[in-house]
């Protein structure tokens, strides 16, 4: 979460009032939901696939995981493209 991205989706985050911590968790789920969708099933649907995972996971509701996935989204693609290339 080093990045530029990384670090904006954790301001965002932070914006929408989730803690430190609590954002950290997510955007480790995030990243891991991402990347386990990614090399299953390619990139589509992969807002789905994260709402699903930080719900079960962290027990967030689903009203709060659409902000969350909206906002991470851009920084894992960013990210799991990088991984690829790599």
């Amino acid at each position: 979460m080093a990045s530029e991205h990384g670090r904006n989706a954790a301001n965002e985050l932070a914006g929408q009032g989730l803690v430190p911590n609590r954002v950290n968790q997510v955007l480790e789920e995030a990243v891991g939901a991402a990347y386990a969708h990614v090399v299953e099933q390619g990139p589509k649907r992969l807002d789905g696939r994260l709402s699903e995972s930080l719900a079960g996971k962290l027990g967030l509701d689903p009203f709060t995981t659409l902000g969350i996935v909206a906002v991470v989204t851009p920084f894992l693609a960013t990210f799991l493209s990088h991984q690829v290339a790599n």
